[in-house]
């Protein structure tokens, strides 16, 4: 019993690992790829980006705290865009900026000898990405099980019954779907909230 249970979790959440996998290599990637630009000169505009935010680094933990709220952003971006058949091409486009943006801001840090900061800051932003990755893998797939609207077989999946069954709610407004959705966004925002105190927290002291 324990092992068929087992290989129905395994298949149920196949979709689920292969998604996250796709996403976390994307990032990974393009981390890499920023971190090579930004040493090209190839992302120099995203400079004074960076400067700002070491000056508010440098300036104390309410400007540090401040600026880092900007990472929010793209939690809520995926929140909205989720409900729509973009939310795959968005997620996947903002977890390949993040992975960027990050790997430059690396890039920029330990250039200006702030070792010790780059690496805070590489696992403060890795944590908080690592985050919005899973943000992502909920949102793609919740949104290509609404669109999709389609059982196949008897296979077991990951999203079932009328919360993601849009031919049982067409034509209505859903609540149990958007609480249940807005949830998971509260919960993994507040995570990331908790994660930018400690992040201000940490880099302050820098």
């Amino acid at each position: 019993m324990k092992d068929d249970v087992k290989a129905i979790l395994r298949f149920k959440f196949k979709s689920w690992r292969l998604c996250f996998g796709i996403f976390f290599a994307s990032f990974i990637i393009s981390f890499i790829t920023g971190t090579i630009l930004y040493r090209g000169a190839r992302l120099e505009p995203l400079t004074s980006v960076y400067g700002y935010f070491l000056s508010a680094i440098d300036t104390g933990f309410k400007a540090a705290f401040s600026v880092f709220l900007v990472f929010l952003a793209p939690f809520f971006l995926l929140y909205v865009a989720g409900p729509t058949v973009y939310a795959p091409l968005t997620s996947a486009l903002t977890v390949v900026a993040t992975g960027l943006f990050n790997g430059a801001e690396t890039a920029y840090l330990m250039g200006r000898g702030r070792l010790a900061l780059s690496l805070f800051e590489l696992i403060f932003s890795t944590a908080v990405s690592y985050l919005l990755i899973l943000w992502a893998t909920l949102v793609t797939l919740s949104a290509v099980r609404l669109f999709t609207d389609t059982k196949k077989g008897s296979r077991p999946e990951l999203f079932t019954g009328s919360l993601f069954n849009v031919g049982d709610f067409r034509g209505i407004f859903n609540f149990r779907y958007i609480f249940t959705y807005t949830g998971f966004y509260v919960l993994l925002s507040l995570g990331t909230l908790l994660l930018t105190l400690l992040r201000a927290l940490s880099t302050s002291l820098f």
